[in-house]
């Protein structure tokens, strides 16, 4: 860790902290004051832009970790466990014979994250644990107790733990493991937590690692005591979903900004509405679309679809419906993540959310975005699409030959160095380079 520091130096030259006078001192309140001055001021900076924080939050939780050790759980340092959410009894419990002989991974917690994030934060930290034949210990995260993760799972992290834990696997050390080079013997004991690298993803072969992924759909079923509103299918009609993220009240400008693939512009869906109509397995069928949005008026995208479906000469039966009811914001993201998965056709934004309710459904016809970029008009604009075709008797496998939950754009690649001109253009702003 202290290696990562040295190479991340211009990041901390804004943070005086020396070392030496909280590790190399028997002065406990003098160690005490520049720790809590230290972890506040770099909690404050990553709220603002997210870049390298595993690495960030992982170095806060280092620093805090010697100390404790070094105090042997004093009265304060307990104080500035209770502060930051660090379960003491989860430090100890790391200690402890019948946990320090045992190899766990588990996933990051970053309270700036979603469910569709933690899906692929977990699924992860679920193929190395696979891998190397190790439980995963579950950590809350949004909606967590919806899903049967939490019923799947032996070992769980206490309710009020926010920590990412003591040890992170590199992605050296991930790849390693996913390549068989690594084995739990070379890792040895202890609690790992596997960071999601913006430029790595494990590669799974879906066709022939088919139990994993049925146990990976399982533990996003809904759990047993959930009980919420399921939009079912229409038998003998083209079941068509349509999901349209406008942002509601839970996205801003900046969002917009990062992630454009997750808002496109309304007239990608009307293509792909197009697209779909005119292809000869659905044309002039019955159809039922289902709009799922969080639009403040999404009664103007049913008569903009209708419009659609009239220009392009379809003269069956259709019904295109939407929520009308309002039901509150955790109902309304189980609802539909589970309905979408209903639908044999699904016309998609490209976001985790979406992303999971498409690997929990296997739709046999799938349309997202694939590249686009935000106009000077703040438009979305997308360039290219991404349509996946299933063959029904084998939902697994498709024309190119798997599936992967996680689908690079030409984004994933671009996302460091943005963040890290976003990151430098935060850091002028602090030291009152910009008023």
């Amino acid at each position: 860790m202290l290696g990562n520091i040295k190479i991340t130096d211009k990041y901390f030259k804004t943070f005086p902290f020396n070392f030496k006078e909280v590790f190399f001192t028997n002065n406990e309140n003098k160690s005490i004051n520049k720790i809590e001055s230290f972890s506040k001021k770099f909690f404050n900076l990553c709220k603002l832009i997210p870049v390298t924080f595993d690495l960030l939050i992982g170095t806060i939780f280092w620093i805090k970790e010697q100390a404790i050790n070094k105090f042997s759980f004093s009265s304060k340092i307990r104080s500035i466990a209770k502060q930051n959410n660090i379960e003491l009894s989860e430090i100890i419990k790391i200690n402890q014979n019948t946990f320090i002989n045992q190899t766990f991974i588990t996933f990051p917690y970053l309270e700036i994250s979603r469910l569709g994030d933690y899906a692929k934060f977990y699924l992860n930290a679920k193929w190395i644990a696979y891998q190397l034949n190790v439980p995963v210990i579950i950590r809350p995260f949004p909606d967590s107790d919806s899903f049967k993760i939490s019923e799947n799972h032996k070992f769980h992290l206490q309710e009020s733990s926010k920590t990412n834990n003591f040890k992170f696997l590199s992605k050296e050390q991930a790849e390693k493991i996913c390549s068989g080079e690594l084995k739990k013997e070379d890792l040895g004991p202890g609690i790992f937590t596997v960071p999601y690298f913006w430029d790595w993803r494990p590669k799974i072969n879906w066709a022939e690692n088919k139990a994993f992924k049925a146990a990976y759909q399982d533990d996003f079923a809904p759990a047993s005591h959930i009980k919420f509103p399921i939009v079912e299918p229409i038998e003998g009609k083209v079941n068509i979903a349509i999901q349209v993220r406008d942002g509601g009240n839970f996205d801003n400008l900046q969002d917009k900004f990062l992630y454009p693939l997750r808002f496109p512009d309304l007239s990608y869906y009307d293509a792909q509405l197009a697209y779909v109509l005119n292809l000869d397995e659905y044309k002039n069928k019955p159809l039922n679309i289902y709009i799922f949005t969080d639009a403040v008026d999404p009664s103007s995208l049913k008569t903009r679809f209708q419009t659609i479906i009239n220009q392009n000469g379809h003269s069956q039966d259709v019904t295109i419906n939407y929520r009308s009811n309002q039901c509150n914001a955790d109902e309304a993201i189980l609802t539909d993540l589970i309905s979408m998965a209903n639908f044999s056709v699904f016309i998609r934004a490209k976001s985790g959310f979406s992303d999971l309710s498409a690997f929990l459904g296997q739709p046999e016809l799938e349309i997202h975005p694939h590249t686009g970029k935000l106009t000077e008009e703040g438009v979305a604009s997308i360039d290219q699409v991404k349509i996946i075709k299933r063959d029904s008797k084998n939902p697994i496998v498709n024309e190119e030959g798997g599936l992967c939950l996680i689908q690079e754009g030409r984004f994933a690649k671009q996302w460091p160095q943005d963040r890290l001109a976003d990151f430098a253009y935060v850091y002028r702003c602090y030291k009152g380079a910009h008023s």
